[in-house]
């Protein structure tokens, strides 16, 4: 269960901005602070993913061989698994909007 969902999907929403950013060559951040917000973002949801997967991505994200693009890339593949793990259980809600409203998914 999550402590505080409100926090999880502020932190999962702002991460995934980041991760945008990234993707686009407008990093604010480096592959290392995306991946420690990564694992931060998975504390606030356990279970929404396995470790064989985080551990794939700490791999790639730690390999001095890797391209910071190819980082990001592993990054993104494991916040998107705990948006989908986190959609499964609660929907989609609006970050920032107004109380607990939902949005449906198209």
């Amino acid at each position: 269960m999550i402590p505080n969902p409100g926090t999880a999907r502020r932190e999962l929403a702002n991460l995934g901005n980041a991760l945008t950013l990234a993707e686009r060559g407008l990093p604010r951040h480096t592959p290392a602070e995306l991946m420690a917000w990564l694992v931060h973002a998975l504390a606030l949801c356990p279970g929404s993913i396995g470790d064989a997967l985080l551990f794939e991505i700490c791999g790639t994200a730690t390999d001095a061989r890797a391209s910071d693009a190819d980082k990001i890339a592993q990054i993104r593949k494991g916040w998107a698994a705990v948006v989908r793990a986190q959609f499964r259980l609660r929907g989609l809600t609006v970050v920032g909007g107004g109380g607990e409203r939902r949005a449906r998914a198209a």
